[in-house]
């Protein structure tokens, strides 16, 4: 035998029926992308992409995240540093799933967002790729409790300061703040 395993074939049971159905209405979907293309949605989300990318592409932090980190008693050391971004980051594909007003104009932006961060900055991209970060700060989204609260608690974790609560308050912080930031860069664009 040639080692071919056949399991999952289907046999076509003459009724016309695909004996399997897509979760996505692929006609629905085509229409929508038609329609936010042509009424500049789409062009709107590519740039709101690529103009978030510069809250996180810094290559030494900003004056203010040093301010904000202070206010928390926090001197950060460069894997703090790092691990402020990938909140940012986070922070930003968070408010493009939630803020625009279709699924389709968040996957644009956030492939955007994405595609303008590997060009740019293709070492921060790649540990970005490599971290677990997202994983567990989508795990924090899901719980059904506070989403700030458990952000923050799993950032101070990140920074290997699991139960210092300037970290966690510092994370709190960052990631409402970033939110809001992202929320109204999103309502400035209007999309229609």
């Amino acid at each position: 035998m040639n080692g071919f395993d056949d399991s999952d074939i289907k046999i076509a049971d003459g009724s016309g029926e695909a004996a399997h159905t897509d979760d996505i209405d692929t006609m629905a979907f085509i229409e929508e992308a038609k329609r936010q293309h042509f009424n500049g949605n789409t062009a709107k989300a590519k740039l709101l992409g690529r103009g978030i990318v510069s809250a996180f592409s810094y290559k030494s932090a900003p004056d203010e995240l040093f301010a904000a980190a202070k206010r928390h008693g926090i001197d950060p050391d460069p894997k703090t540093v790092l691990q402020i971004k990938f909140l940012s980051v986070f922070s930003a594909e968070y408010s493009l799933e939630h803020f625009l007003p279709s699924q389709h104009l968040s996957a644009v932006a956030v492939d955007e967002m994405y595609d303008v961060m590997r060009e740019n900055e293709p070492e921060f991209f790649d540990s970005l790729a490599r971290s677990s970060a997202f994983s567990f700060y989508y795990l924090c989204t899901s719980d059904g409790g506070n989403i700030a609260d458990s952000v923050a608690r799993e950032f101070a974790k990140l920074c290997g300061r699991t139960d210092d609560e300037r970290f966690v308050s510092l994370g709190k912080e960052l990631f409402e703040v970033n939110v809001n930031v992202f929320c109204r860069a999103v309502n400035g664009f209007v999309f229609a």
